[in-house]
C-alpha cells in the first residue's frame, strides 16, 4: 500500500510540474525580436537581429490555442501550443511570415512574467517575447 501511495505521489508531481509554467505563458505577448545565428566557420557564428514593430500580439489561451491579433489585418491567425517540462510545441499552418519561425518544437530559454525566449530545435533562431 505504501508503494502504491508513493507511486501516486511521484506520478502526480510529474503531471503538475508544468502547471506553473503554463500559467506564466497565458495571456498577451508581443514578439519583440527574432535573432538568427548563422555559422560562418568552425566555432564562429554571426548573429542577425530582426526587430518587429510591436504591433503583433499573441494571446495564449488556457485551452492550448493562441490568437495573433494584428491591427493591419482583418483576419486573425490561430495556432495551437503544448508545453512539456522544458519545451513548447507550436503548430501553425498559416502563411504569415512572422509566425512561420514559431512552427515546431522550441526549447524554453527564459520564461517569467515579463519575458519569454524560445530557441528552435536547430538552435539557430531565438524568438524574444515581452508583455
Amino acid at each position: 500500500m505504501k508503494r502504491l501511495v508513493l507511486l501516486f505521489v511521484i506520478f502526480s508531481s510529474f503531471t503538475t510540474i508544468n502547471a506553473p509554467k503554463e500559467q506564466k505563458i497565458l495571456g498577451n505577448w508581443k514578439i519583440a525580436k527574432l535573432v538568427y545565428k548563422e555559422k560562418i566557420s568552425y566555432n564562429l557564428y554571426k548573429e542577425r537581429t530582426s526587430g518587429t514593430e510591436n504591433k503583433f500580439r499573441i494571446h495564449f489561451n488556457s485551452n492550448h490555442t493562441a490568437v495573433l491579433s494584428n491591427p493591419q489585418a482583418s483576419a486573425k491567425d490561430t495556432l495551437q501550443w503544448n508545453m512539456t517540462h522544458k519545451k513548447i510545441t507550436i503548430t501553425y499552418n498559416g502563411n504569415h511570415t512572422l509566425l512561420k519561425p514559431l512552427n515546431g518544437t522550441h526549447k524554453i530559454k527564459a520564461l517569467n512574467n515579463s519575458r519569454m525566449e524560445l530557441l528552435d530545435a536547430a538552435e539557430t533562431t531565438t524568438i524574444h517575447f515581452e508583455r
